[in-house]
């Protein structure tokens, strides 16, 4: 959505930029010729300008094709350096902190201005009957801004990088030998309308599955995230277009609408992509159980905005890669709703849920000393 947003804007740029140039290199000519006047330089113009026409589309075709491949090779250089320098990190939240309150974390709305342009960072949920656990995927630095911000949201939260390949929990090799993965995309129907959660908390009901997986399988939720600096403006835009308009003869739902659009745009968004996976020694199994995650996600949202199965395809999604064309936008309160970490509540679904060390009291400094104890003089 964003990398086309803003080709088509490029492509808009250069299409106008043709029509003035063709339109004052044919229109003027044809006006003096109108008025029955004919110079030299009038005859050049004219020339020019059918140069002009023949040439100007095929030239803006080219155009387009070098600034789509240069995005493409922008992209294609940073998933190479995601795979090869990429940073995974656990996050381990304190084991006695309190439930979050999903409508009251600011998480992603600071994490917008966090992530580079044309770079995206994921947020993951992983694991399955032998230990459930969350990490982030992000660039060197780049992960160093997100833990800030994760660790103040949630103080206490440790963070601890993984360092061997095979710890990754997204890697497909099993103590029995390789296993056979099964991805499911989920994303919302539209991109005006808010996407409404049906309960408190819709991360709880995946975590709650994927602790419950049947021993060998494993399974998870993975949130690619990128800016979206185009999504605001365009909701404004619309937004103030509609309020403009005459009130007479507007139905009550359609004010309605304009005054969830507009309190929609005023909302920071990020363009996200949402992917329920398993993993077992077979395809049938990894297939049912990742499509059984998506009917879980799905059924977590309500019927304003529904979310709907995009895409499906064999394999683990371990290269983490964010296709060029690929994600919805979401604002920065709707996607708290699926990536966010969780607290003491977590661990009541999955006690196997890989937490922070708790820590042990020092003793304390003040010497106490009880009624009934009788002291010796010597």
């Amino acid at each position: 959505m964003v990398a086309r947003t803003r080709l088509l804007q490029r492509l808009r740029g250069l299409a106008g930029l043709w029509f003035l140039l063709a339109l004052y290199t044919n229109g003027l000519p044809l006006l003096f010729h109108y008025l029955g006047k004919r110079d030299t330089w009038l005859d050049t113009t004219a020339t020019v300008g059918r140069i002009v026409l023949f040439v100007g589309p095929p030239l803006i075709g080219g155009l387009a094709f070098l600034i789509l491949r240069w995005v493409r090779q922008r992209q294609d250089d940073f998933h190479h350096r995601l795979q090869d320098e990429g940073r995974t990190v656990f996050l381990l939240p304190r084991p006695d902190a309190p439930p979050v309150k999903v409508d009251r974390v600011g998480l992603w709305s600071r994490l917008a201005d966090v992530i580079p342009r044309d770079e995206h960072i994921t947020f993951e949920l992983a694991g399955g009957s032998e230990g459930v656990a969350f990490f982030t995927r992000s660039t060197e630095g780049v992960d160093r801004a997100i833990l800030t911000q994760v660790m103040s949201e949630w103080p206490g939260t440790q963070a601890r990088p993984v360092e061997k390949p095979e710890d990754d929990p997204l890697s497909n090799d099993g103590e029995d030998g390789e296993r056979t993965g099964w991805w499911v995309e989920v994303q919302p129907t539209g991109t005006e309308r808010p996407i409404v959660a049906s309960v408190p908390d819709p991360l709880m009901a995946i975590l709650t599955e994927v602790a419950r997986l049947p021993e060998g399988v494993r399974g998870g939720l993975q949130v690619q995230v990128r800016g979206d600096p185009f999504t605001r403006r365009r909701l404004g835009k619309k937004a103030a277009r509609l309020t403009a308009q005459r009130a007479a003869g507007k139905s009550l739902e359609q004010k309605r609408g304009e005054k969830g659009l507009d309190a929609r745009a005023q909302r920071l968004f990020l363009e996200a992509r949402l992917i329920v996976w398993a993993s077992a020694g077979t395809e049938e199994m990894a297939r049912s159980v990742a499509r059984s995650l998506a009917r879980t996600l799905v059924a977590q949202f309500g019927p304003s905005n529904p979310l709907r199965k995009a895409d499906e395809g064999a394999g683990a999604p371990t290269a983490r890669e964010f296709p060029l064309f690929a994600g919805k936008p979401w604002a920065d309160d709707e996607l708290t709703a699926v990536a966010h970490l969780v607290g003491k509540d977590g661990r009541n679904v999955a006690p196997q849920l890989r937490v922070a060390p708790a820590r042990s009291l020092p003793p304390s400094p003040e010497s106490r000393v009880p009624r009934d104890a009788r002291t010796v003089r010597k």
